[in-house]
């Protein structure tokens, strides 16, 4: 009689199944400081005990929202992203205007006279104005994304308060990644990424990702074992 092999989890399952143990951390020292504002919410954004980032976030409106990353499990390459709602009006604005333009070439609309063309320059100056608020919005913003989820877990307006401050404190950020990372040198890949998966999990359960995001960086993980 034939004996059933013996069933071995493959290294991205044991991954999953030991994820719901999530780390806790109390900020004893901290290393630098962002105070930033935009649209009526107040950030602090703040690395501490070396290697950790900590986020207060107020809304004028909202309850205070505390979360915090371990860098060890963040890129430290910003990158950016576009406003989904700005780039939208932009490009229907711009079909509209394209479309109005064409027709207001035609015998019809040359024959309306001056409400088609100040209907057409109206339409023109919202399409540039919408243009300018999405390249705003997009070179205005720095994202920090997980390492291999690939999520955003910090926002960075590159101007607020300034520039130089910004690009400082993107340094300083770096910089602990940097020692995140080293103090984990001698951490197999599968236990690093088992403990990402971890990080993520904890970062749901805070309200930092959502349910689809979550599942994104649950694939990416997973995917990065195969």
């Amino acid at each position: 009689m034939s004996t059933l092999p013996t069933y071995s989890p493959r290294p991205y399952e044991y991954v999953y199944l030991i994820s719901d143990d999530l780390e806790e951390v109390v900020p004893s020292t901290v290393d630098a400081t962002l105070d930033q504002s935009d649209t009526g919410v107040r950030s602090r954004i703040t690395i501490f005990n070396g290697s950790y980032l900590g986020v207060r976030r107020k809304g004028p409106r909202q309850e205070r929202h505390d979360y915090w990353i371990n860098l060890a499990f963040l890129d430290p390459r910003p990158t950016r992203r576009g406003d989904r709602f700005w780039s939208i009006s932009a490009a229907i604005l711009a079909i509209v205007t394209a479309c109005a333009l064409s027709v207001s070439y035609s015998q019809t609309m040359i024959a309306l006279g001056l409400g088609v063309t100040v209907t057409i320059v109206s339409l023109s100056a919202a399409t540039l104005l919408s243009v300018a608020l999405a390249v705003r919005r997009y070179w205005g913003k720095l994202f920090f994304l997980t390492r291999h989820g690939r999520v955003p877990v910090l926002c960075l307006s590159v101007n607020r308060p300034d520039r130089k401050c910004v690009r400082e404190f993107i340094l300083a950020i770096q910089a602990a990644i940097a020692r995140a990372s080293a103090d984990r040198a001698d951490v197999s890949r599968a236990h690093h990424l088992r403990d990402e998966m971890k990080e993520h999990r904890r970062l749901q359960h805070g309200g930092v990702l959502d349910e689809r995001q979550f599942k994104i960086a649950r694939r990416l993980i997973l995917g990065a074992h195969d």
